[in-house]
């Protein structure tokens, strides 16, 4: 790569002030100003936990894939303060807060970013982003490839119609240093279950339950930016650059003003976890693992779901850290996203389109809710595949007709929980309730999906049902008054198929145990009252259909027929305690002394969608 001179990087400065000034001013969503982040991970090690020696080996903290690797060769951020000067300002799991002006000179923040100017932080980042060597000298080889790995197919199509070609995309990698962040961890407490029962035992009149190991801890996370701003990036080319080919001199006067220079650095957020990495114990049966994980292992699934947790919140709460992209094509919906942007099989996103108010002032609106289907590839070399690649497709779950003459998308996780409020008619019918939860997000960590079925749901449901019967059973049993509550327990899976942008249709089945309960206590013939039950369990098979209230809310109208199952169970409970002899079954069906109690049931209700 050709060697960039002093005339060359007051030109490159330029170059670079306009995007980031633009960008700086507009706060519309703009999905062609999309970069990707480049993500340093650290410990703090207050020297008084044995865990921290497992952070001393290197590759402990992963950077996702959707973010540049900027991890330093170390991981341990030794602290030169007592962890009491944190914690009794940030108060360990109660919430976010939000990093603002000038609050790095307050009391709160000031020990952890001493520590981060102490250790010069940023400037061993930005030494790694421009590849220093022992000389002092810096190049753009890890700039220029990341400025290729971060385009896509309209970027390389771009590039490829001027005169620079490859080059005008190595420059596109400047743009990404003003996305460098500082992911800071400090793990409060870490305890082993056996330590977790111990504590537990202590404040307990009799000994608990061992039925786990594994490990539990909470903390905060201190998420800061470099402000790599275009004053201070103006100001590192014409006063810190070290050219190979610069005389010695010159090269140790830059390369002393680099490393005495403090570089800034925004603080974003402070966020607090509690995260696990538990197993059940060998002897607990069918719930425990087939092979037990080991110590270590459960250590690294700690570390791992800590990373997950973050990052999840992270985007959550900060649009520069979820993807956008254009729209490619409509039938069917493309996006060229794909793996290297950290894509997830049935992953949500909003689409919009750039709009005008009355004043004249743009303003982003969304025009649509869609989901992933296919994810492609694209963790690509241009010289291999010249940059082009197939888009991801997607399916539309809510919104208007889309587009792709300008709408564009954004990544907007969600938990993937449904609540389900509802009412049936039927013979088994009743007031229901239940929660549904999106499975693919657990598939995709186990499996790493790139396609496979959507919308598939697992749900818990349960349900209530007053009715009042003349069973010939019951008044064998001498209980007259027979104004019985049903109550219903039940799960089950779920599959959504989308047409018409706002409409479902899918099929429901599922298996549940249902028990019919005396409004009134019993009274057996020796004048004892006591609590009597019937229950037996059943199967489920149904339809539903739904349409968009809002892209979260659904009208759900469900149809289904209901199957008592199994032998039926009568069970008699005096103050809550067994009593000899009892449960025991019976040979009536449920349909028997119920009359007709099975068959279709009809209803609706609402889906609320988080």
């Amino acid at each position: 790569m050709k060697k960039l001179t002093t005339p060359g990087l007051l030109w490159l400065a330029l170059f670079c002030y306009f995007p980031l000034s633009m960008n700086a001013q507009n706060q519309k969503i703009d999905a062609g100003n999309y970069a990707r982040i480049s993500m340093t991970m650290l410990v703090l090690d207050y020297g008084d936990s044995p865990y921290m020696e497992y952070f001393r080996k290197p590759g402990q903290l992963d950077i996702p894939d959707k973010f540049d690797d900027n991890n330093l060769t170390y991981t341990l951020l030794p602290a030169n303060f007592e962890r009491a000067q944190m914690i009794d300002r940030t108060k360990v799991g109660t919430g976010i807060t939000f990093g603002m002006k000038n609050q790095m000179n307050t009391s709160f923040i000031e020990p952890l970013f001493g520590l981060v100017k102490n250790y010069k932080i940023p400037n061993a980042i930005i030494a790694k982003e421009f590849n220093r060597q022992e000389d002092g000298s810096f190049n753009m080889d890890i700039i220029a490839q990341r400025g290729l790995y971060n385009a896509n197919t309209t970027d390389y199509q771009k590039a490829n119609a001027t005169m620079r070609k490859e080059d005008a995309l190595r420059d596109a990698g400047e743009l990404l240093l003003n996305n460098s962040y500082i992911l800071i961890f400090d793990f409060v407490e870490i305890k082993t279950m056996t330590e977790v029962y111990n504590a537990m035992d202590a404040n307990s009149q009799k000994p608990v339950a061992r039925t786990q190991n594994g490990y539990k801890a909470n903390g905060n996370a201190y998420l800061y930016k470099i402000d790599f701003n275009d004053s201070v990036y103006n100001n590192f080319l014409l006063s810190m650059w070290v050219d190979a080919g610069f005389e010695p001199t010159l090269k140790q006067e830059r390369a002393e003003l680099f490393n005495n220079n403090i570089f800034p650095v925004k603080r974003i957020a402070n966020l607090p976890f509690a995260v696990e990495a538990l197993q059940y114990n060998a002897d607990q049966g069918v719930l425990a693992p087939k092979v037990q994980k080991t110590p270590d292992q459960l250590f690294d699934i700690l570390v791992s779901n800590t990373n997950v947790e973050m990052v999840t919140n992270i985007e959550k709460l900060f649009s520069q850290f979820r993807v956008k992209s254009q729209i490619t094509s409509v039938r069917p919906i493309g996006v060229k996203i794909g793996t290297k942007e950290g894509l997830k099989l049935d992953q949500r996103y909003y689409v919009y389109e750039t709009q005008l108010d009355a004043a004249g002032k743009e303003f982003s609106k969304r025009m649509g809710v869609i989901r992933s289907k296919n994810i492609v590839e694209n963790r690509f070399n241009i010289s291999d595949k010249q940059g082009i690649f197939e888009p991801s497709l997607f399916y539309q779950t809510a919104g208007k007709k889309l587009s792709n003459m300008g709408m564009y998308v954004e990544q907007k996780n969600d938990w993937g929980f449904g609540l389900c409020l509802g009412y049936a008619m039927g013979n088994m019918g009743g007031a229901n309730v239940s929660l549904e939860f999106n499975i693919m997000s657990v598939l995709n960590s186990a499996m790493n999906l790139k396609s496979g079925i959507t919308a598939l749901k697992i749900y818990i449901g349960a349900g209530l049902d007053l009715r009042s019967y003349e069973s010939n059973y019951l008044l064998s049993q001498n209980i007259p008054n027979q104004n019985i509550l049903f109550y219903k327990f039940e799960g089950g899976l779920a599959k959504d198929f989308y047409f018409a942008r706002n409409f479902h249709i899918g099929p429901v089945i599922g298996v549940g145990l249902e028990t019919a309960g005396l409004t009134e206590d019993y009274t057996d013939p020796n004048n004892n009252t006591s609590k009597y039950t019937l229950e037996t369990l059943y199967g489920k098979a149904g339809l539903r259909f739904g349409f968009n209230i809002r892209h979260n809310v659904q009208l759900q109208i469900t149809s289904g027929f209901i199957l008592p199952m199994g032998t039926v169970t009568e069970d008699i409970r005096f103050e809550n305690k067994s009593i000899s002899g009892w449960p025991k079954d019976l040979t009536e069906n449920w349909d028997e002394i119920f009359t007709d109690r099975q068959g279709v049931e009809f209803g609706g209700g609402l889906r609320l969608q988080f």
